[in-house]
């Protein structure tokens, strides 16, 4: 999401101002946010490109993570919260696969 270039991939961003009224509900979803109140919001405005996300870390060759809601994965992680995505690890040597189901 901090690569401007790859925004249009997740479904673009934009930055919205609420109002006094949408702030405090907004607020209070969140859990309180410590009485501090924020009255500016970022969104996804569309659809992402892709359905599902393959993260793949530098020199991890046997790792691998798939989101399989890239949607919802942005919306949570625009809203502070955690996604889901299954961690997969394959053992170099004979190849069987372990699947573990994690929150991001």
């Amino acid at each position: 999401m901090k690569n401007k270039e790859l925004r249009g991939l997740i479904g673009y961003l934009e930055t919205v101002t609420l109002g006094d009224a949408a702030a405090e509900k907004e607020a209070h979803r969140k859990g309180g946010a410590n009485g501090r109140i924020s009255k500016t919001q970022t969104q996804r405005i569309g659809e992402p490109t892709f359905d599902v996300i393959v993260e793949v870390s530098r020199g991890k060759f046997n790792e691998w993570r798939v989101v399989k809601d890239a949607g919802r994965a942005v919306d949570n992680i625009l809203d502070g919260d955690g996604y889901f995505a299954e961690m997969r690890i394959r053992d170099s040597n004979d190849g069987p696969m372990i699947l573990e189901l994690t929150t991001l």
